[in-house]
């Protein structure tokens, strides 16, 4: 899946992810331990056009293996 980057709580050390055509409307969380390719949990992902994959968890589905989105997309 593609999303953005929409926000970022950098002191908790997790963001959202807004999709973009997908089936999921709402923003999706991830945890700063789920950026892989060199990402650095900062202020400045947000915005950051990114892939990932999604994972179930007790809490809910979540962003995971979040990485920069490659240029074909």
């Amino acid at each position: 899946m593609t999303g953005v980057i929409s926000r970022i709580v950098v002191d908790r050390g997790f963001g959202f992810i807004s999709p973009v055509g997908s089936a999921h409307s709402r923003q999706l969380f991830f945890h700063a331990s789920g950026l892989v390719d060199g990402l650095l949990f900062d202020a400045r992902l947000i915005e950051l056009h990114v892939e990932f994959d999604l994972e179930q968890n007790p809490k809910g589905v979540r962003a995971v293996r979040v990485r920069p989105a490659s240029s074909a997309t």
